[in-house]
């Protein structure tokens, strides 16, 4: 899945340009590729926490980034984007799992 995706979601990470103490939600993380890779490239994230559907999926996003989850940098969660409080939520590589 990060390969189709990979293109999008580094336009994502560059886009975003989080500052220091900043706390970022990816909805559909799939394998927590790009979760880890904003980690390592901006390590004054205060923290990343990641859903996903699919617990195949979130289960390798645990095994990729358990260096960050070990030091409550990052936390994975399986899940329905439709059950978590937020009034809003926007995805950019899910389009197709969340249709309008």
């Amino acid at each position: 899945m990060e390969k189709g995706n990979k293109k999008a979601n580094g336009w994502t990470v560059e886009l975003i340009n989080p500052s220091p103490g900043d706390r970022i939600l990816e909805i559909g993380m799939g394998t927590g590729a790009t979760l880890n890779r904003l980690l390592n490239e901006y390590e004054d994230i205060e923290k990343i926490c990641g859903i996903d559907i699919s617990l195949s999926m979130v289960n390798k996003a645990k095994q990729v980034n358990r260096g960050f989850i070990a030091s409550h940098k990052a936390e994975i969660t399986e899940g329905n984007v439709e059950h978590i409080p937020f009034a809003a939520c926007v995805t950019c590589s899910s389009r197709k799992e969340f249709p309008v």
